[in-house]
C-alpha cells in the first residue's frame, strides 16, 4: 500500500517534502503546521492541529486533492463536472469513500452558505464568547476579529441542524477571512475558519501569492472599506437564518488508490462567479 505521500509525489512530481512548524500555545499543548512545497519552494498545501500526525495527514490529503484536480483539470476531462464548474469547489479528499462524500457535502454546502452570505444576505449572529486555547493564538495575529455564525437546515442532507460560521480578521494589511460547516453543537468551536482566516493572512504576506489583493477585495468590496486609518464592516443582512437548498446538482466519488477517495458536491442554486476569480482554486 503506497504511503499518502507517494500518492502525492506521484500526481505533483514536483513535490519536493512535508515541512512541519510547532509553535508553543501553552506549557501542555503545541500547534503543528504542516505544508506541502514543491522544488521551487512553492507552497500549495498546508494543515494545522495540536496533533502532528493529523496536521500531517491534513496537508497530504488537501495536496492530493488540489493535484488531482489540477491533472484533470489539465487532461480538459469533464470529470467532477469540471468543464462546467472549473474550481476546487464542493471538492473533498480522506481515508475512506463515506468520509471523503460527508465531507464534500459539508464543502458544497458550506461553498452555497458562503455564496448566500455575501450575495443574497443570510443573516449572520456576532459571537463574544470564549474560545479555545488555540484560537487565541491564533486570533493574535488579527488586531481585531468577528466571528459569526447562521444555523442551517437542509433537507438535502437529512433535515438535520447544521451550522455555517465565519472568521473575518482584521489586520494593518487587510482584512482576511475563513469557513467551516458542520453538524449543529453547542460547542463554541471556530478553530477551522480561524485558521483559514490565519492562513489566507499568512499567504497574503508571502511573495508566493500573485492574486493576494484578492483576499482584501472580495469581503470589502461587497460590505465595507479599508483604509491606513482603519477598517470598517457593516452587514446589512436580512433576517433569514435557514436555507433549505432541496436537492445536490452534482454528487460523484471516486478511489485515487488505497486509503484514498476523492468526491465533490455542489449544491442546487449555487453559482459560481468565474469573471471575477471569486470561486477560483482555494
Amino acid at each position: 500500500m503506497k504511503s499518502l505521500f507517494d500518492t502525492l509525489k506521484q500526481l505533483n512530481p514536483s513535490v519536493e517534502k512535508i515541512y512541519e512548524y510547532k509553535s508553543k500555545i501553552s506549557e501542555k499543548e503545541d500547534l503543528w503546521t504542516c505544508i506541502a512545497r514543491t522544488s521551487i519552494s512553492t507552497a500549495f498545501a498546508g494543515g494545522t492541529d495540536i496533533s502532528q500526525v493529523i496536521a500531517r495527514a491534513k496537508c497530504l490529503y488537501e495536496g492530493i486533492e488540489r493535484s488531482y484536480i489540477n491533472e484533470i483539470s489539465k487532461n480538459n476531462s469533464d470529470s467532477f463536472f469540471l468543464r462546467k464548474f472549473p474550481s476546487s469547489n464542493g471538492f473533498a479528499c480522506g481515508p475512506d469513500k463515506s468520509f471523503a462524500i460527508r465531507k464534500a457535502i459539508f464543502e458544497g454546502l458550506e461553498r452555497y452558505c458562503w455564496d448566500q452570505w455575501i450575495d443574497h444576505k443570510l443573516s449572520m449572529v456576532e459571537f463574544n464568547g470564549p474560545v479555545s486555547e488555540v484560537s487565541s493564538y491564533l486570533l493574535k495575529n488579527f488586531r481585531k476579529h468577528l466571528l459569526l455564525s447562521s444555523e442551517i437546515i437542509s433537507t438535502a442532507y437529512s433535515d438535520q441542524r447544521l451550522i455555517f460560521k465565519a472568521c473575518i480578521g482584521f489586520s494593518d494589511t487587510g482584512v482576511f477571512w475563513g469557513t467551516q460547516f458542520e453538524e449543529f453543537n453547542i460547542n463554541n468551536n471556530f478553530e477551522h475558519a480561524i485558521i483559514e482566516a490565519q492562513r489566507n493572512y499568512r499567504t497574503f504576506k508571502s511573495e508566493e501569492c500573485a492574486n493576494s489583493r484578492r483576499y482584501e477585495d472580495i469581503i470589502l468590496h461587497k460590505y465595507g472599506t479599508y483604509g491606513l486609518n482603519g477598517t470598517t464592516l457593516s452587514i446589512d443582512s436580512i433576517q433569514r437564518t435557514h436555507l433549505i437548498p432541496n436537492k445536490f446538482s452534482f454528487l460523484d466519488v471516486d478511489c485515487i488508490s488505497d486509503g484514498v477517495w476523492i468526491a465533490r458536491c455542489l449544491v442546487d442554486g449555487f453559482v459560481e462567479s468565474r469573471s471575477n476569480g471569486r470561486m477560483a482554486f482555494w
